[in-house]
């Protein structure tokens, strides 16, 4: 067995070496990409140096067992140890290999547009280090690898400027995971704990019909991940203003029940009530009311109704802590929309012109998409 981990090592360390060694060839890329592919190499040189401290440490027990200084019993505790770790350190190559270098490698010009835009995007609101790589070819939606700075977007998004300011709520997430900037933290933590007493309350005083497990439920989902999703609403729509509400609008339509929530994400209901309180509170009342006054036709002509405890899982006091929280994080970090922010505007200016007039959107969003692409070379 002992000889078998040891090839297995050296396999693991041959794909460590080349993912090491294709990042560092790689420059036809933009500045920040290259920079991800140097923070990619160095961890995965990291990564490098436990393989081969594992692969010592293997070659120990053997020697010592050669010498009989360790008996055969004594040796499936070691090698249970390092077998974990094997596991481990293979894990965090996959996930470097197929999730990073796999699109560096196919890297294209879809994605070098992608990722100028989202760095110009990032650098409008101040946004700490370096943005993100940004590749165009997820199968599903926007979604993010915060520790590896790379967010997914999809095939289309090249050409649909519509859905470009969801790539604000994927930089909170970097904001949040990565660069450790915590975009919630004491308000919403009281709100929690004062919401979960008041639960336990209504089932002491009222004997309401609420089973503790539910409880509990509420509790994990907001912790583990509801709060920073909504954190990242609130984040995208404080710094980017009413494009955010009309996308969310916009992405709410596939949506079969917007009152139904998941395991990783609140209900879209929900959400959309905090992102009309946001704009509003940032002064954008008329693009809120004609947001609010579409959602509330959709609502009916899709006949959707709230489920089974909704208010429980979704009350307004954890939004509005978080919120806070995210107003508070916004100020001491100093993220803010530059004066001059004129990749900000054409996303603002998309949707202006969609809802003006549709008929003529597609020409005018040619037109936009062309203009940004001269500005980045």
């Amino acid at each position: 067995m002992i000889e078998f981990l040891v090839g297995a090592f050296s396999v693991l360390a041959v794909r460590a070496g080349k993912i090491v060694k294709t990042l560092k060839k790689k420059r036809d890329i933009p500045s920040s990409a290259i920079e991800h592919c140097r923070r990619v190499s160095k961890r995965t040189t990291e990564i490098l140096a436990s393989i081969n401290n594992k692969q010592d440490v293997l070659l120990q027990i053997q020697d010592r067992l050669k010498a009989k200084k360790i008996t055969l019993s004594q040796i499936d505790g070691l090698l249970k140890d390092v077998l974990k770790a094997y596991r481990d350190l293979r894990r965090d190559i996959d996930i470097i290999e197929e999730d990073f270098v796999g699109h560096i490698v196919r890297y294209n010009k879809a994605d070098r547009f992608f990722t100028q835009l989202a760095s110009a995007l990032w650098k409008e609101t101040n946004l700490p280090d370096i943005p993100p790589v940004a590749v165009t070819n997820t199968s599903g939606y926007f979604c993010t690898l915060a520790d590896l700075g790379i967010v997914f977007s999809p095939p289309s998004s090249e050409h649909h400027l519509l859905i470009v300011p969801d790539l604000y709520h994927e930089f909170g997430h970097i904001l949040h995971k990565s660069l450790k900037i915590k975009l919630f933290g004491k308000r919403f933590s009281a709100e929690l704990t004062s919401h979960v007493v008041s639960l336990k309350n209504q089932i002491r005083q009222t004997s309401r019909p609420l089973k503790p497990e539910t409880i509990s439920d509420i509790a994990f989902r907001w912790i583990n991940s509801w709060a920073e999703e909504v954190a990242c609403d609130a984040l995208a729509t404080y710094l980017l203003g009413p494009a955010y509400g009309w996308c969310n609008l916009h992405l709410c339509l596939q949506v079969s029940n917007v009152f139904e929530s998941g395991n990783k994400h609140p209900a879209d209901a929900a959400r959309t009530k905090q992102i009309l309180k946001i704009l509003r509170r940032r002064g954008f009342n008329d693009d809120a009311s004609k947001i609010e006054k579409l959602w509330n036709k959709y609502l009916q002509l899709s006949r959707q109704t709230s489920t089974s405890y909704y208010h429980d899982y979704h009350p307004d006091s954890l939004f509005t802590a978080i919120m806070e929280d995210v107003e508070h994080a916004i100020k001491d970090h100093g993220l803010s929309n530059a004066i001059d922010r004129p990749t900000i505007d054409i996303l603002n200016e998309s949707w202006k012109q969609f809802l003006e007039s549709p008929s003529d959107y597609k020409t005018w969003e040619e037109r936009a998409i062309a203009t940004l692409k001269e500005n980045f070379v």
